[in-house]
């Protein structure tokens, strides 16, 4: 159970720092939503990968 909790806690920092990222690059090409489609995406790799975990 801790190994899954920790697994799952890399991750949500992982796509903590992937959102973060690309909210700064949104942010400087002042597109918001370039930020949102890549945030979609994003959601869709985490939760395809999430069953791994």
């Amino acid at each position: 159970m801790a190994d899954e909790w920790s697994a799952l806690k890399r991750g949500g920092c992982l796509y903590e720092a992937l959102m973060q990222s690309q909210w700064l690059e949104s942010m400087h090409d002042g597109t918001v939503t370039g930020f949102f489609t890549e945030l979609r995406v994003l959601s869709q790799i985490y939760y395809s990968l999430s069953p791994m975990w």
